[in-house]
């Protein structure tokens, strides 16, 4: 009998699996990153401080046209 060391970290049959797990594993972590955002901004008053904001006269995000869409690199 011949076996083969073979786990489920690289055995092709899994792979889907573990694509699915990375990707729940990669939104429950930026899950966890917004929600520590918005408890930071919440405790510093950083929501407070946007509500009382006036938004006509700062004439709203002001950011240059050459900000955004932000290019993205290649890998």
């Amino acid at each position: 009998m011949v076996t083969t060391n073979t786990t489920i970290a690289t055995d092709p049959r899994y792979a889907e699996k573990r694509e699915q797990f990375a990707d729940r594993l990669i939104a429950a972590i930026n899950s966890a990153g917004l929600t520590m955002m918005i408890s930071i901004g919440h405790r510093t008053g950083l929501f407070d401080h946007m509500m009382e904001m006036d938004w006509e006269r700062a004439g709203g995000w002001n950011v240059p046209k050459r900000c955004w869409p932000r290019p993205v690199s290649p890998r």
